[in-house]
């Protein structure tokens, strides 16, 4: 005879499900079956059958440890297109406030798919009459953004995007990116001026408490005006500033984003 209590034996697979993947999301690491177990008030064996099909669903992953984490059907889920669209909209007031103080281009950059989005984008005066890339699409490792991106994904997607990567180019190319994300996770902020013959940028990411990435902001000049480095040093402040603030929005809705700008 089961001891599970009889307010758990009710519960529907989908509520159990559910359950699981919210505990998983709220959860600063990966976290082991009995965790699970107890965050969820289901018995170890309940537990272990629900995360199972979930796994092997994409809800959620293991990693190298018996340890579970989101999987790439959540991560999915978080970059929606309506997600996106809603964070281009919050994010223009940021946008702004960096385009006019720093005389530059902003944009902000989403994940869709492992490729690389710009989903707003905000000039300057002087940078009026470049093309407007908004909407434009590239393959995630060759933007500054994209780059910042990946260095957020979670250990099982960016070995995916870096597996993906070795087969389409080379296994130099691959562990090459692989260090470069391991650096840029640990520095957050990226500067590049090769990925352009005119233009450079710098990209720090949106980062929640709960450690999720929304996207990235990218700060985007001409290669020269860009090579002094009082005002790399200008971005970098005001960048990560505008990625707090957002994420500060993003977190509390009752948050006005332009009051912490200004």
């Amino acid at each position: 005879m089961s001891t599970e209590p009889a307010k758990q034996r009710t519960r529907s697979p989908i509520s159990k499900a559910l359950a699981v993947c919210l505990v998983v999301a709220d959860s600063t690491e990966p976290l082991r079956l009995a965790d699970l177990a107890q965050r969820t008030g289901m018995l170890p064996p309940t537990a272990l059958r629900t995360v199972a099909e979930l796994v092997e669903a994409g809800w959620v992953a293991r990693d190298g440890s018996d340890r579970y984490l989101l999987g790439p059907a959540l991560l999915k889920l978080a970059r929606s297109p309506l997600h996106a669209t809603s964070l281009a909209a919050m994010s223009r007031v940021a946008l702004r406030w960096l385009a006019d103080r720093l005389g530059l281009m902003a944009n902000l950059q989403v994940l869709e798919n492992f490729d690389t989005r710009i989903v707003a984008e905000i000039r300057s005066v002087r940078y009026a009459r470049l093309v407007d890339r908004e909407g434009e699409r590239w393959p995630a490792h060759s933007t500054v953004a994209g780059i910042v991106l990946l260095s957020q994904l979670v250990e099982p997607e960016r070995r995916r995007y870096l597996t993906e990567l070795k087969s389409a180019e080379s296994p130099e190319a691959a562990a090459a990116l692989a260090e470069l994300l391991s650096s840029v996770r640990a520095q957050v902020t990226h500067f590049d001026d090769t990925v352009d013959p005119l233009l450079a940028a710098m990209a720090c990411p949106i980062v929640t408490p709960d450690e999720a990435c929304h996207g990235a902001i990218s700060i985007v000049g001409v290669r020269a005006e860009m090579a002094d480095p009082d005002l790399r040093d200008r971005c970098e402040v005001r960048l990560r500033t505008a990625c707090d603030a957002l994420a500060q929005a993003i977190n509390n809705p009752d948050v006005s984003l332009q009051g912490l700008l200004s």
